[in-house]
């Protein structure tokens, strides 16, 4: 028996896409998503990242997002 896996992605750059690689253990846990991605540290090393996101919009993220800007 395999395990469903799930097909939620982000895009965080045109042409990069993150894909989901497990729920990240957070509330609701069908709509919690988290991938890993390499990143490039501005002195020169990279290392591994992991992005969590969600696709319903929250109190929390609608803040972040007009401190941002």
């Amino acid at each position: 028996m395999s395990k469903k896996s799930c097909s939620a992605l982000v895009t965080v750059t045109p042409g990069r896409e993150v894909h989901c690689t497990k729920a990240a253990g957070h509330s609701p846990a069908e709509d919690i998503h988290q991938g890993l991605l390499r990143v490039a540290l501005s002195d020169g090393r990279e290392v591994a990242a992991s992005l969590v996101w969600t696709t319903t919009p929250n109190p929390w993220d609608e803040e972040n997002l007009r401190r941002l800007t």
